[in-house]
Order: C-alpha cells, then sequence, then structure tokens
C-alpha cells in the first residue's frame, strides 16, 4: 500500500475516531438538504441548505449553502462562493474553497483558496495553493517532504 494512501487513512480513522456522533445526524436522514441539478452529476448542497451532521460521499462533492460537520469525500471537495462551513474536518482528493471555511482541511493532493476565499484553520496536502485576494489564517502541513529531501 502506497504510504500516502495510508497516511490518509490513519489520518481518516483519527478524525472519525475523534468526532462525537452523538452531535451529529447522517447525511442519509436528511436527504431533502440535498439538491441534485442537472448540471451536475454529484451531489450539491444547495444555498437554501443549513446542514449540520456527517457527510461521507463517493466522488466530487459541492457545498454552497451552510455546512457544520464532517465531510468525507473520494473526490473533489468545492466550497462554493456562497459556502459558510464550519467543520471539525474535510477530508477530500482536492479541495477548492471559494467561500468561507473555518476549521481543518485535508486533501491528498491539493487545496486550492480562490480569490475572495477565506480558510480560518489548518491544512494539510501536497500542494497548497492560496491566489491573491484570499485570506488564510492558520497553519498548513505538507505530506511527501522528507521523500523529496532525500532525492
Amino acid at each position: 500500500m502506497h504510504k500516502g494512501f495510508l497516511i490518509f487513512f490513519l489520518s481518516l480513522a483519527f478524525i472519525l475516531g475523534c468526532t462525537k456522533e452523538a452531535e451529529y445526524e447522517y447525511a442519509e436522514d436528511m436527504e431533502e438538504e440535498y439538491v441534485e441539478e442537472e448540471d451536475y452529476d454529484f451531489p450539491v448542497l444547495d444555498e437554501d441548505a443549513d446542514f449540520e451532521g456527517i457527510i461521507d460521499t463517493d466522488g466530487d462533492f459541492t457545498i454552497r449553502g451552510r455546512f457544520k460537520g464532517v465531510l468525507i469525500a473520494t473526490g473533489m471537495v468545492l466550497i462554493d462562493e456562497t459556502a459558510i462551513v464550519e467543520c471539525d474536518s474535510i477530508v477530500a482528493t482536492d479541495i477548492i474553497v471559494k467561500g468561507h471555511v473555518t476549521g481543518n482541511i485535508k486533501a491528498i493532493n491539493e487545496i486550492i483558496v480562490e480569490e475572495n476565499g477565506i480558510v480560518i484553520g489548518n491544512t494539510f496536502q501536497k500542494n497548497l495553493i492560496v491566489n491573491g485576494g484570499s485570506i488564510f489564517d492558520g497553519s498548513s502541513g505538507m505530506g511527501g517532504y522528507k521523500k523529496r529531501r532525500a532525492k
């Protein structure tokens, strides 16, 4: 097993072990909060939605509304311009932030904070891109630095 994936799954297990599940409802119980749009073939938490809980999804996921809790996705997560997110943790392959995120986010590959995007919290990823006009207040960790340094 690739070390990067092992680290990802161990951090995922740690995150889930630290989550207070009693405070959350699972996304399967709140299906009315999701809006499946014709332009997308992946779930979207719409602008009018206000969801608190745990979302565990295969593939990509977009947040446009208010979200509080834990989000785990096997694909890319887009926090759109209208989104306000207070997360214990977001874990995904890639994360793009155009809205406001408070909390810890982890990506296997990269996190991009777009112009006008706000991240208040800690990040862990291979590549971090913070574009001009955005706000990043926290710390960032990068995986794989030992391997790159050894070359």
